[in-house]
Protein backbone atom coordinates (compact mmCIF):
# COMPACT_ATOMS: atom_id res chain seq x y z
CA UNK A 1 0.00 0.00 0.00
CA UNK A 2 1.42 3.54 -1.01
CA UNK A 3 -0.13 6.86 0.15
CA UNK A 4 -0.73 9.21 -3.46
CA UNK A 5 -1.80 13.13 -3.60
CA UNK A 6 -2.85 14.86 -6.72
CA UNK A 7 -3.53 18.29 -7.78
CA UNK A 8 -6.44 19.11 -10.13
CA UNK A 9 -7.37 21.81 -11.98
CA UNK A 10 -11.54 21.52 -13.07
CA UNK A 11 -14.10 23.59 -14.57
CA UNK A 12 -16.50 23.27 -12.81
CA UNK A 13 -19.51 24.41 -14.74
CA UNK A 14 -20.66 20.81 -16.00
CA UNK A 15 -20.45 19.33 -12.65
CA UNK A 16 -22.60 18.88 -9.54
CA UNK A 17 -20.16 19.76 -7.27
CA UNK A 18 -16.49 17.70 -5.95
CA UNK A 19 -18.44 15.40 -3.66
CA UNK A 20 -19.96 11.57 -5.16
CA UNK A 21 -23.39 11.99 -5.01
CA UNK A 22 -26.23 9.73 -6.29
CA UNK A 23 -26.12 9.51 -10.06
CA UNK A 24 -29.80 11.43 -10.24
CA UNK A 25 -28.26 14.57 -9.38
CA UNK A 26 -25.25 14.49 -12.25
CA UNK A 27 -21.76 13.94 -12.38
CA UNK A 28 -18.87 15.55 -9.75
CA UNK A 29 -15.47 16.05 -10.21
CA UNK A 30 -14.79 13.00 -7.50
CA UNK A 31 -16.84 10.61 -8.86
CA UNK A 32 -15.33 11.36 -12.36
CA UNK A 33 -11.90 11.21 -10.84
CA UNK A 34 -12.33 7.56 -9.20
CA UNK A 35 -14.46 6.47 -12.39
CA UNK A 36 -11.78 7.17 -14.33
CA UNK A 37 -8.98 5.72 -11.70
CA UNK A 38 -10.77 2.66 -12.16
CA UNK A 39 -10.88 2.56 -15.73
CA UNK A 40 -6.99 2.87 -15.87
CA UNK A 41 -5.93 0.63 -12.96
CA UNK A 42 -8.33 -1.52 -11.66
CA UNK A 43 -8.83 -0.75 -8.24
CA UNK A 44 -11.49 1.14 -6.45
CA UNK A 45 -10.35 4.54 -4.73
CA UNK A 46 -12.41 7.09 -2.46
CA UNK A 47 -10.18 10.27 -2.71
CA UNK A 48 -10.24 13.12 0.50
CA UNK A 49 -10.10 16.36 -0.96
CA UNK A 50 -8.53 19.48 0.65
CA UNK A 51 -11.98 21.08 0.37
CA UNK A 52 -15.85 20.25 -1.52
CA UNK A 53 -16.58 22.70 -3.84
CA UNK A 54 -19.69 23.16 -4.36
CA UNK A 55 -21.59 22.78 -7.93
CA UNK A 56 -20.52 25.42 -9.92
CA UNK A 57 -17.09 26.74 -8.57
CA UNK A 58 -13.75 26.43 -10.39
CA UNK A 59 -10.41 25.00 -9.20
CA UNK A 60 -6.84 26.08 -9.96
CA UNK A 61 -5.13 24.10 -7.30
CA UNK A 62 -7.19 21.72 -5.73
CA UNK A 63 -5.58 18.49 -3.94
CA UNK A 64 -6.71 14.61 -3.22
CA UNK A 65 -5.21 12.45 -1.38
CA UNK A 66 -5.82 8.66 -1.31
CA UNK A 67 -4.55 4.92 -0.47
CA UNK A 68 -3.42 3.00 -3.97
CA UNK A 69 -2.11 -0.61 -4.01
CA UNK A 70 -1.42 0.61 -7.90
CA UNK A 71 2.21 0.19 -8.91
CA UNK A 72 1.99 3.26 -12.00
CA UNK A 73 5.05 5.70 -11.20
CA UNK A 74 3.81 9.02 -9.99
CA UNK A 75 5.86 11.02 -12.77
CA UNK A 76 3.13 9.09 -14.92
CA UNK A 77 0.20 9.29 -12.91
CA UNK A 78 -0.58 12.25 -14.80
CA UNK A 79 -0.30 11.76 -18.14
CA UNK A 80 -2.16 8.86 -17.91
CA UNK A 81 -5.46 10.10 -16.23
CA UNK A 82 -5.51 13.13 -18.38
CA UNK A 83 -5.37 10.98 -21.36
CA UNK A 84 -8.89 9.55 -20.54
CA UNK A 85 -10.18 12.39 -17.82
CA UNK A 86 -12.64 14.91 -19.80
CA UNK A 87 -10.92 18.06 -20.89
CA UNK A 88 -12.41 20.06 -18.01
CA UNK A 89 -10.90 18.03 -15.24
CA UNK A 90 -6.81 17.98 -15.02
CA UNK A 91 -4.05 16.36 -13.16
CA UNK A 92 -1.68 18.81 -13.21
CA UNK A 93 1.16 17.08 -9.97
CA UNK A 94 1.22 13.72 -8.56
CA UNK A 95 3.51 12.54 -5.41
CA UNK A 96 3.68 10.34 -2.57
CA UNK A 97 3.21 11.10 0.80
CA UNK A 98 3.07 9.39 4.22
CA UNK A 99 0.07 7.48 5.44
CA UNK A 100 -1.36 10.35 7.85
CA UNK A 101 -0.92 13.12 5.24
CA UNK A 102 -4.85 14.33 4.31
CA UNK A 103 -5.71 16.54 2.05
CA UNK A 104 -8.21 18.26 4.30
CA UNK A 105 -6.51 18.58 7.74
CA UNK A 106 -2.80 18.89 6.72
CA UNK A 107 -3.49 21.96 5.30
CA UNK A 108 -1.79 25.06 6.56
CA UNK A 109 -4.12 27.32 4.17
CA UNK A 110 -6.33 27.81 1.21
CA UNK A 111 -6.71 30.92 -1.32
CA UNK A 112 -9.84 31.06 -2.83
CA UNK A 113 -10.18 34.02 -5.48
CA UNK A 114 -13.31 35.61 -6.67
CA UNK A 115 -14.36 37.11 -9.83
CA UNK A 116 -16.45 40.14 -10.54
CA UNK A 117 -16.87 41.92 -14.39
CA UNK A 118 -17.93 45.55 -13.37
CA UNK A 119 -18.19 46.42 -17.32
CA UNK A 120 -21.69 47.93 -17.81
CA UNK A 121 -21.60 45.70 -20.87
CA UNK A 122 -20.20 42.50 -19.61
CA UNK A 123 -17.23 40.33 -21.78
CA UNK A 124 -18.61 37.12 -23.34
CA UNK A 125 -15.27 35.52 -22.59
CA UNK A 126 -15.28 35.76 -18.51
CA UNK A 127 -18.79 34.94 -18.29
CA UNK A 128 -18.32 31.73 -17.08
CA UNK A 129 -15.70 32.91 -14.77
CA UNK A 130 -17.33 35.82 -13.36
CA UNK A 131 -19.93 37.39 -11.69
CA UNK A 132 -21.57 40.35 -13.86
CA UNK A 133 -22.23 43.46 -11.61
CA UNK A 134 -22.68 46.28 -13.88
CA UNK A 135 -23.19 48.96 -10.70
CA UNK A 136 -20.65 51.54 -10.42
CA UNK A 137 -18.50 50.56 -7.81
CA UNK A 138 -16.83 52.24 -4.83
CA UNK A 139 -13.34 49.56 -5.11
CA UNK A 140 -11.82 51.62 -2.44
CA UNK A 141 -14.68 51.57 0.14
CA UNK A 142 -14.70 48.05 -0.68
CA UNK A 143 -11.21 47.00 0.35
CA UNK A 144 -11.16 49.63 3.86
CA UNK A 145 -14.10 46.67 4.58
CA UNK A 146 -12.08 43.66 3.63
CA UNK A 147 -9.74 44.85 5.99
CA UNK A 148 -12.43 43.85 8.86
CA UNK A 149 -12.14 40.84 7.75
CA UNK A 150 -8.91 39.79 8.63
CA UNK A 151 -7.84 38.29 11.84
CA UNK A 152 -9.27 35.53 13.85
CA UNK A 153 -12.88 35.89 13.93
CA UNK A 154 -16.26 34.31 14.91
CA UNK A 155 -17.95 33.88 11.21
CA UNK A 156 -21.10 32.77 11.67
CA UNK A 157 -22.64 35.79 10.09
CA UNK A 158 -21.06 34.58 6.82
CA UNK A 159 -22.01 30.78 6.79
CA UNK A 160 -25.22 29.75 4.95
CA UNK A 161 -27.96 29.13 6.76
CA UNK A 162 -27.55 25.40 6.29
CA UNK A 163 -23.61 25.09 7.94
CA UNK A 164 -25.09 26.95 11.32
CA UNK A 165 -24.28 23.91 13.22
CA UNK A 166 -20.76 24.98 12.22
CA UNK A 167 -18.16 22.42 12.65
CA UNK A 168 -17.49 20.35 15.69
CA UNK A 169 -14.27 19.98 17.73
CA UNK A 170 -12.34 16.65 19.47
CA UNK A 171 -14.79 18.31 22.59
CA UNK A 172 -18.39 18.75 21.39
CA UNK A 173 -17.98 22.14 20.83
CA UNK A 174 -19.21 23.86 17.79
CA UNK A 175 -16.85 26.30 15.81
CA UNK A 176 -17.35 28.85 14.11
CA UNK A 177 -13.62 30.58 14.11
CA UNK A 178 -11.46 30.97 11.46
CA UNK A 179 -8.19 32.89 10.68
CA UNK A 180 -7.88 34.92 7.64
CA UNK A 181 -4.41 36.74 6.58
CA UNK A 182 -5.77 38.46 3.87
CA UNK A 183 -8.55 39.98 2.24
CA UNK A 184 -7.48 41.70 -0.75
CA UNK A 185 -8.92 43.43 -3.78
CA UNK A 186 -7.45 44.15 -6.97
CA UNK A 187 -8.07 44.40 -10.49
CA UNK A 188 -6.70 41.99 -13.12
CA UNK A 189 -7.43 41.37 -17.25
CA UNK A 190 -10.48 44.19 -16.37
CA UNK A 191 -11.94 42.47 -13.78
CA UNK A 192 -12.27 42.58 -10.07
CA UNK A 193 -10.34 39.95 -8.19
CA UNK A 194 -11.07 40.11 -4.19
CA UNK A 195 -8.67 37.10 -2.98
CA UNK A 196 -9.48 35.24 0.61
CA UNK A 197 -6.43 33.55 2.63
CA UNK A 198 -7.42 31.45 5.44
CA UNK A 199 -6.83 28.68 7.72
CA UNK A 200 -10.18 27.57 6.72
CA UNK A 201 -13.97 28.45 5.44
CA UNK A 202 -17.58 27.94 6.20
CA UNK A 203 -20.55 26.75 3.88
CA UNK A 204 -20.57 29.63 1.52
CA UNK A 205 -18.26 31.65 3.72
CA UNK A 206 -16.50 33.04 0.56
CA UNK A 207 -19.38 33.82 -1.43
CA UNK A 208 -21.19 35.82 1.17
CA UNK A 209 -18.21 37.29 1.95
CA UNK A 210 -17.40 38.87 -1.50
CA UNK A 211 -21.45 39.26 -1.33
CA UNK A 212 -21.13 41.76 1.48
CA UNK A 213 -18.10 43.85 0.10
CA UNK A 214 -19.75 43.96 -3.22
CA UNK A 215 -22.72 45.57 -1.05
CA UNK A 216 -20.55 48.33 1.02
CA UNK A 217 -19.25 49.05 -2.82
CA UNK A 218 -22.99 49.27 -3.94
CA UNK A 219 -23.78 51.35 -0.10
CA UNK A 220 -20.62 54.00 -0.39
CA UNK A 221 -21.05 54.58 -3.88
CA UNK A 222 -24.66 55.68 -3.56
CA UNK A 223 -23.52 57.43 -0.05
CA UNK A 224 -21.38 59.49 -1.99
CA UNK A 225 -23.95 61.19 -3.69
CA UNK A 226 -26.72 61.91 -0.60
CA UNK A 227 -26.33 63.05 3.02
CA UNK A 228 -26.27 61.06 5.72
CA UNK A 229 -29.93 62.01 6.77
CA UNK A 230 -30.98 61.47 3.65
CA UNK A 231 -29.76 57.90 3.65
CA UNK A 232 -31.73 57.26 7.10
CA UNK A 233 -34.75 59.05 5.39
CA UNK A 234 -34.78 56.72 2.95
CA UNK A 235 -34.13 53.47 5.18
CA UNK A 236 -36.96 54.40 7.03
CA UNK A 237 -38.59 54.75 3.84
CA UNK A 238 -37.40 51.12 3.18
CA UNK A 239 -39.07 49.78 6.33
CA UNK A 240 -42.37 51.21 6.00
CA UNK A 241 -42.96 50.01 2.37
CA UNK A 242 -40.02 48.12 0.78
CA UNK A 243 -41.63 49.02 -2.60
CA UNK A 244 -39.99 52.45 -2.37
CA UNK A 245 -36.22 50.90 -1.37
CA UNK A 246 -33.51 51.44 -4.06
CA UNK A 247 -33.71 48.58 -6.37
CA UNK A 248 -30.80 47.07 -4.52
CA UNK A 249 -32.19 44.33 -3.05
CA UNK A 250 -32.98 43.83 0.77
CA UNK A 251 -29.93 42.82 1.95
CA UNK A 252 -27.86 46.20 0.73
CA UNK A 253 -30.89 47.88 2.41
CA UNK A 254 -29.72 46.42 5.93
CA UNK A 255 -26.44 46.61 5.08
CA UNK A 256 -26.88 50.51 4.25
CA UNK A 257 -28.38 50.92 7.69
CA UNK A 258 -25.99 49.14 9.59
CA UNK A 259 -23.17 51.61 7.63
CA UNK A 260 -25.23 54.18 8.77
CA UNK A 261 -25.62 53.58 12.25
CA UNK A 262 -21.76 52.43 12.98
CA UNK A 263 -20.23 55.35 10.87
CA UNK A 264 -16.88 53.53 8.94
CA UNK A 265 -16.90 50.81 6.60
CA UNK A 266 -15.16 48.81 8.86
CA UNK A 267 -17.21 49.64 11.80
CA UNK A 268 -20.22 48.30 10.22
CA UNK A 269 -18.39 45.07 9.10
CA UNK A 270 -17.29 44.39 12.73
CA UNK A 271 -21.19 44.85 13.67
CA UNK A 272 -21.62 42.22 11.43
CA UNK A 273 -19.51 39.82 12.55
CA UNK A 274 -20.49 40.73 16.43
CA UNK A 275 -24.26 39.75 14.94
CA UNK A 276 -23.73 35.91 14.45
CA UNK A 277 -26.86 36.83 12.29
CA UNK A 278 -26.57 35.51 8.88
CA UNK A 279 -29.42 38.07 7.48
CA UNK A 280 -26.93 40.91 8.56
CA UNK A 281 -24.90 39.83 6.18
CA UNK A 282 -24.79 40.49 2.09
CA UNK A 283 -26.26 37.76 -0.34
CA UNK A 284 -24.18 34.64 -1.44
CA UNK A 285 -22.71 35.39 -4.92
CA UNK A 286 -23.06 32.73 -7.83
CA UNK A 287 -20.94 30.01 -7.83
CA UNK A 288 -19.73 30.57 -10.96
CA UNK A 289 -17.35 33.48 -10.39
CA UNK A 290 -15.05 31.59 -7.43
CA UNK A 291 -12.11 29.70 -7.97
CA UNK A 292 -10.02 27.68 -5.23
CA UNK A 293 -6.77 28.97 -6.09
CA UNK A 294 -4.04 27.11 -4.03
CA UNK A 295 -3.98 24.69 -0.67
CA UNK A 296 -0.77 24.93 0.96
CA UNK A 297 0.98 22.18 2.82
CA UNK A 298 4.88 23.54 3.41
CA UNK A 299 4.29 25.93 5.82
CA UNK A 300 5.17 28.63 3.31
CA UNK A 301 3.74 32.18 4.48
CA UNK A 302 1.28 33.52 1.29
CA UNK A 303 3.06 36.14 0.80
CA UNK A 304 6.19 34.24 -0.26
CA UNK A 305 3.87 32.12 -2.64
CA UNK A 306 1.76 34.42 -4.38
CA UNK A 307 3.28 38.03 -5.67
CA UNK A 308 0.00 39.74 -5.53
CA UNK A 309 -0.12 39.43 -1.42
CA UNK A 310 1.47 41.76 0.73
CA UNK A 311 2.89 40.60 3.87
CA UNK A 312 0.50 40.38 6.64
CA UNK A 313 0.81 40.13 10.40
CA UNK A 314 -1.46 36.90 10.13
CA UNK A 315 0.15 34.88 8.23
CA UNK A 316 2.58 33.74 10.06
CA UNK A 317 -0.64 32.24 12.20
CA UNK A 318 -1.37 30.14 9.07
CA UNK A 319 1.82 27.85 8.96
CA UNK A 320 1.90 27.91 13.05
CA UNK A 321 2.17 23.93 14.35
CA UNK A 322 -1.09 22.69 15.27
CA UNK A 323 -2.48 19.76 17.27
CA UNK A 324 -3.20 17.53 15.27
CA UNK A 325 -2.03 18.85 11.92
CA UNK A 326 0.01 16.37 9.69
CA UNK A 327 2.13 18.51 7.35
CA UNK A 328 4.63 16.42 4.96
CA UNK A 329 3.02 16.64 1.66
CA UNK A 330 5.70 14.34 0.41
CA UNK A 331 7.16 11.46 1.28
CA UNK A 332 11.21 11.47 1.67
Amino acid sequence: MRYLALTLAYDGAAYHGFQIQCAAHGPTIQGTLEATWFTLFGETIRVTPAGRTDAGVHAAGQVVSFPSESRIPTDKIGKAMNSLLPRDIRVLEAWETGEDFNARFSACWKRYDYWIDNRSVPDVFARRYAHHEPVALDKEAMRRTAQALVGRHNFRAFAAAAAAAGSVTPHGVRNFERTLSHCCITEEHGLLKMSFVGDGFLYNMVRIMAGTLLAFGKVSRKASRKTQTAQRVEFEQYQASPCLSPCLGPCLSKIQHTQICSGTEAEALQEILASQDRTRAGDTLPPHGLVLKHVEYRARCPSMVFADLPASDWENQLVAPREGAVRRSRKT
